[in-house]
This record gives structure tokens, sequence and C-alpha cells, in this order.
């Protein structure tokens, strides 16, 4: 049966796919994958855009998973996230359970399986930080990658290279305060409502934050900010798009947000193409005024 792929991202950008098949357990998962022929994966469709026209291959949506207490020792817990967590419920079971490291990822409307092919994270964590090793399945069947088998770097991995499906992720987490883990989580969340335009959908982070130095000593003097990015060796990406004038350009139905300006939102009715026009006009302006090659974080679907 054919579906519409607009309802099931983020960004509500799609075309139809030939079949959209919603995947209730890990193994389900399996099962799926072992069938062979075409398909594309997809958990929440953040960090995902869909073309416009008609997609041949099966479209398989990972939305559902279990997470399991293995060990628990006096200071640390063993973990298990299947791919179908919503990584806001895996931050809401460490809270409950007081464990340390998923505070990042309140508000994040991704999965986890999402989490780990990307290696996603905010606030100078990463989901890697706390896996231990993943469980995947491909053509030969399933098998266990430790964590420095999956060669993770930032907002990459492995999964991105080969054609391995994650099942599932094993973590390990330390205990603390519950109180100071809800703390922080909550402290993560308000700035996501304060300072990401979550009144529109979007894809989230478009452009990797460029892990460079700026040196040029004209752009120095006028932008005082680089120095401190230089430091950390690390430029926001939204303060370059921003400081192009580039907040609130729009193509079509996609715009620059004002509020954030690494987030491109659908206002209604957008398309692949436009925003696709504008993620092109962005990284030409940037290039120019910076010199700085911008990559998309954002995954192209087809």
């Amino acid at each position: 049966m054919k579906k519409n792929l607009s309802s099931r991202t983020t960004f509500k950008i799609g075309g139809e796919a030939r079949e959209v098949l919603e995947i209730k357990s890990k193994e389900m998962l399996e099962k799926e994958v072992l069938k062979g022929g075409d398909f594309l994966i997809i958990g929440r469709g953040s960090n995902t855009l869909f073309p416009d026209e008609k997609i041949s291959k099966r479209v398989l949506v990972v939305k559902k998973g279990k997470i399991s207490l293995l060990k628990d020792w006096q200071e640390e817990v063993l973990v298990e996230a299947e791919a179908g967590v919503f990584l806001p419920d895996f931050s809401k079971f460490n809270i409950k359970e007081g464990l340390k490291g998923m505070e990042w990822a309140s508000g994040v409307p991704g999965s986890v399986g999402g989490a780990i092919y990307g290696n996603a994270g905010a606030f100078g964590e990463n989901i890697s930080d706390n896996i231990i090793q993943v469980e995947v399945i491909g053509k030969e069947g399933k098998k266990i990658l430790k964590k420095e088998e999956i060669d993770f770097g930032y907002r990459e991995s492995i999964f991105k290279r080969e054609n391995l499906v994650i099942l599932s992720g094993t973590f390990l987490f330390k205990k603390g305060k519950k109180e100071e883990i809800k703390e922080k989580s909550e402290k993560f969340l308000n700035y996501r409502k304060e300072n990401h335009p979550l009144n529109y959908p979007s894809a989230g982070s478009v452009f990797k934050n460029p892990q460079i130095k700026i040196e040029d000593k004209d752009l120095l003097k006028d932008y005082k900010e680089l120095e401190e990015f230089n430091e950390k060796g690390v430029i926001p990406a939204g303060y370059l798009i921003e400081k192009c004038n580039l907040k609130g350009k729009s193509i079509g139905g996609a715009q620059v947000s004002l509020k954030h300006a690494n987030f491109i939102i659908n206002k209604g009715g957008a398309s692949f193409k436009d925003v696709k026009e504008l993620i092109e006009l962005i990284k030409e302006e940037v290039e120019k005024k910076f010199g700085v090659s911008l990559e998309e974080e954002i995954r192209y679907l087809s």
C-alpha cells in the first residue's frame, strides 16, 4: 500500500512510498531485514529529508522498543535500549533510575537507533559517551560491535558507511542523585523551548558545527566572538548563518528560523526542492563570507 511519508518525519515533507511498515519489536525488525530487497529504515524521522517523488523501496518505521536493566552494581548500571526507543523516554527512564548520561536527550525528537547511527548529542555530550556495544544485523545475520569497532566521531559512525541495521545499544551509566539529574534534564529541555523553533516542523540542526579555526585577521576584527570559538576549536553553524543575515530567508515554504539559524522550518507546504535550494544558498553565503564549507547533518533519503 502506498503511504505518504510527510507524516513520518518531523519535517512533514516527503512523497509516497510503495510500502510503509510499522516495526513493533526488535524481532520484527530482524525478520524484515532478513527478507532482503531494497528498504529504508527511519525512526522518528528527525534529521531526515525525503524527496517529493515516489519511493519504490519499503520503508521500515522503527518507533517502538524496550529498555532493560541488565546489571546493577554499586555505582554503575548496564542498560540495553532497543533501536525504537524514543530518546525523551530514555532520558525519563534514567531520571527515574537515578542514572547520569542521557540528560542531553530531553526533548530530542529522535530514536536510540537514529542517535547511534549519527552519534547524536548536545551540550557537549554524545550518545557514544556511554555506549559499550551495539547489536546489529546485516545480510550475514546478527553480531555485536564493541564501541571501538564503531568508529564514532562528531555526528559520525561506521553505520553511515556500512550496510548494517542497528537493533539495540548497551550502555553503562553512573548512578547519581535523582534530583540533580532531573534538574539538569529540565535545564536542557527549557533551553530547547526557549531557543529552538518548536512551533514549526523542522529536521533539527541542518549543519554540523565546523571543527575549525578562522584565522583571517579582518574577520577576527569584525566578529569578536570568533576568538572565543577558535579557543574551543568549534564554530556554531547557526552563528555563521546568522552573520550572513540569513535568518528569516525563505524559499517557497522553507525558511531559515528566526529563532535559531541552524534550523530550517516548514512554514507550510515546503517541498524537498525548497529545502535543498535553501541549504545550497546557505552554504554558498557562508563560504563566501567566512571561507567555511558547511557540511549537512541532515540525512537525505531516496
